[in-house]
């Protein structure tokens, strides 16, 4: 069953681009929001986190983490 995952990331941001690798080693498919030019995104990115401004925001099927999280 293919999960649904989407990705709040900021440009350049160095933990961003350690979980989009590791999503791209392990062949998770993804939607990458990039919230660095985009206010709306990033408004729904802010609603999503409960006002956290920290990247990257990942929705997996709906639930939602703040940050990197090594044991999910």
């Amino acid at each position: 069953m293919a999960h649904e995952i989407i990705i709040y990331t900021k440009k350049g941001d160095i933990p961003c681009q350690l979980l989009k690798r590791r999503f791209d080693r392990e062949g998770v498919r993804y939607k990458e929001i990039d919230v660095s030019q985009n206010a709306s995104a990033k408004a729904e990115m802010l609603k999503l986190s409960d006002g956290q401004d920290i990247v990257p925001v990942v929705v997996i099927d709906g639930k939602v983490t703040v940050g990197l999280d090594s044991d999910r």
